[in-house]
């Protein structure tokens, strides 16, 4: 997240951010939730929208669980073999936190 929006490494990374939303986000007709710096998960976009966004504007470096996608909050481990359930709760309640 903190390396250079031309960098291999950071063009890497927002590539394995987009398979990880395409596999874990729930999508709005083919949109998602992103967090770049610009707009702050407050806006969906298509898959090749959100990688224009994070290599244009950076991603919010700050936002490194992403529980909007599928990751779990707080640090919690699971073993592989159980079932978690996680409850997203108010996702404009979320937005306003990430903010903050």
């Amino acid at each position: 997240m903190k390396a250079s929006h031309i960098s291999d490494d950071y063009g890497n990374g927002v590539e394995q951010f987009l398979q990880f939303i395409e596999m874990h986000a729930p999508s709005l007709r083919g949109k998602y939730f992103y967090p770049c710096v610009k707009c702050a998960n407050g806006r969906h976009q298509s898959l090749n929208e959100i990688r224009s966004h994070l290599i244009c504007h950076g991603i919010i470096p700050t936002y490194t669980k992403w529980i909007w996608y599928g990751e779990l909050p707080n640090n919690a481990s699971v073993s592989h073999t159980e079932s978690v359930e996680v409850d997203r709760g108010c996702r404009i309640e979320d937005m306003i936190r990430d903010l903050g």
